[in-house]
């Protein structure tokens, strides 16, 4: 049961690209980036009315970069970078954050990571090289770019920061809370970008 749910969950995420790259041709990267988070934000409010935050002074400074990493950076580099290549090369580039995101684990969080865990990052990085370097194939409605793909790989470092982050907000509050107030506070800021942006 539990590999059928995350199977689906991985299909329904898989989406995002191909949805995305049609929404691209009608709106600026940030407009739609910002409609996107609209809607999820929008799921999300019940859950700051029945989980007030109790946050420290200090703890607050976290909440906002999660926030600002979590979603205007993650979200307005990524998606730039999906409108500069295909939806098959960004997908192949997000493939890369569980390997990056072991290597942050074990260098920011003291985990351990076994042999096979380096074997597969090395495989992975050279996939992702060969993937990025790889003949651009044109189509009559898009084509594959280094720089597109190389956008799409550094929003996810920004993912990193978000997930380690939350992550430490975590071992003291709920993740419903810690998530719901990261992505309100992050799209706050998102909306501050939007209306000064210059990325189309």
């Amino acid at each position: 049961m539990k590999r059928k749910l995350r199977n689906a969950r991985c299909s329904l995420r898989g989406t995002g690209f191909f949805f995305g790259k049609i929404a691209l041709s009608e709106m600026p990267v940030a407009t739609m980036v910002l409609f996107r988070l609209v809607f999820a934000c929008a799921g999300l409010l019940p859950f700051l009315f029945f989980d007030r935050p109790r946050f420290a002074g200090t703890e607050w400074r976290w909440v906002l970069a999660a926030a600002a990493f979590g979603v205007p950076v993650q979200f307005l580099v990524q998606f730039k970078g999906l409108s500069l290549t295909t939806v098959s090369h960004a997908s192949l580039m997000v493939g890369t954050l569980p390997i990056l995101l072991a290597i942050a684990a074990v260098v920011f969080s003291g985990e351990r990571l076994h042999f096979g865990g380096w074997v597969a990052l090395v495989a992975s990085t050279v996939g992702a090289g060969l993937i990025a370097l790889s003949d651009k194939t044109v189509t009559a409605t898009s084509h594959a770019s280094v720089r597109g793909d190389l956008l799409v790989l550094l929003s996810m470092f920004a993912a990193i920061a978000w997930i380690l982050i939350s992550k430490r907000l975590m071992r003291r509050h709920s993740a419903v809370m810690v998530t719901a107030f990261v992505y309100w506070i992050g799209t706050a800021i998102l909306l501050g970008a939007v209306r000064n942006s210059t990325i189309r």
